[in-house]
């Protein structure tokens, strides 16, 4: 229903936008660090962290068991997140819409 078409849509441009503020808010953020790399780093660290609390809640109540992923190459998106903290200094060294749109080229 259309209903619903927009709530997705509305959705969809919530999560978009969050993406763009928490790389605006962690440049502001580590600019005021007295060693950025690593206060980069601890924030990205802190982002994958809270990430997984909110999966906890729907990971503790589902009925399915737990089991290792069916394609052995689906791992691979957690090792091509490790150097992700590198966005949060070059963002500040480039400018944030360069740095996303490399992100967005990278997805592709």
């Amino acid at each position: 229903t259309r209903f619903w078409q927009a709530v997705y849509i509305g959705w969809a441009l919530v999560v978009g936008a969050s993406v763009t503020f928490q790389l605006c808010s962690t440049v502001v953020l580590n600019g005021r660090s007295t060693s950025p790399t690593f206060h980069a780093l601890y924030v990205s660290n802190v982002g994958v962290l809270l990430g997984g609390l909110l999966l906890v809640p729907h990971s503790a109540v589902s009925r399915e068991e737990c089991k290792r992923p069916a394609k052995w190459w689906s791992l691979l998106g957690g090792l091509c997140s490790l150097p992700s903290f590198i966005g949060v200094p070059a963002g500040a060294a480039m400018g944030i819409q360069l740095v996303l749109l490399v992100q967005l080229f990278a997805m592709l």
